[in-house]
């Protein structure tokens, strides 16, 4: 195989596994994730008082500036994992959602989970009453938070926010895949923070943001140079070193 055909071969996975591990487009303190996936349930039933919740972040995103990723980092460690461990036991499945593009929807970064509508509400409003959102909203970092009307039941199925181009077996399995993936992410971030020795008492916003944009970028620094190996090696082993089709005529292993 010549460079130009290799080279080209990489770029395709690299651009494939972005798109699925940043959707499409911490500290031991008081803020700590405290094993935020708790224990894996052993099933879940689909039932009409489970339902697919969604909490969206629009984040700043100047025009001709680049999209502020570490953004989504803070949010997730610093937001969402302190109010998912208080409801870990009431929710079933769970992941994070990344994207951005210049459309009416900018950057991007969204909690899905899967709980009954009283767990929905309360996580909700835990969500929207944290000082540290409110800090970044008046800091004009976060310009809204959209959340999903608990009244109204609409994905009830386990696969329901799966891509529905996508066969059954893999509509109602990927949840647990992708809420691995959210899992794994977040723990990087945990770990990386606390291998700082960060201490966020009497911190500033801008002081916050630095620290984070450092922690992003480890973490990327860690995907880009061992996610080959790390995450992709071994998810096709899972699957018995099976080719999988990148396009629509090309079968590659990891």
């Amino acid at each position: 195989m010549n460079l130009t055909v290799h080279f080209r071969n990489e770029l395709l996975v690299f651009i494939v596994v972005l798109m699925v591990l940043t959707g499409c487009a911490g500290m031991k303190s008081e803020r700590s994730t405290t094993n935020i996936a708790g224990q894996y349930p052993d099933s879940v039933t689909d039932s009409e008082d489970m339902n697919w919740w969604f909490i969206r972040f629009q984040n700043r995103w100047p025009e001709g500036a680049n999209a502020e990723w570490y953004l989504d980092a803070l949010i997730a460690h610093r937001i969402i994992a302190p109010v998912y461990d208080k409801y870990k036991d009431r929710i079933s499945l769970w992941r994070f959602h990344r994207r951005a593009a210049r459309d009416a929807a900018g950057h991007r970064f969204s909690f899905i989970f899967y709980a009954d509508a009283v767990t929905a509400t309360e996580v909700i409003l835990a969500v929207r009453r944290d000082s540290l959102l409110a800090e970044l909203q008046r800091a004009g970092k976060i310009k809204r938070v959209l959340a999903d009307d608990t009244h109204q039941s609409a994905r009830t199925d386990i696969g329901d926010t799966s891509d529905q181009r996508w066969s059954t077996i893999v509509k109602n399995t990927w949840p647990y895949f992708i809420m691995g993936a959210s899992k794994t992410w977040l723990e990087m971030i945990d770990s990386e923070a606390e291998r700082r020795g960060l201490s966020f008492d009497n911190t500033s916003i801008d002081e916050l943001q630095s620290q984070y944009r450092s922690i992003d970028n480890d973490v990327r620094q860690a995907w880009q140079f061992e996610g080959h190996h790390a995450f992709l090696h071994h998810l096709n082993a899972v699957f018995g070193y099976t080719p999988v089709m990148v396009g629509d005529d090309r079968l590659m292993k990891f």
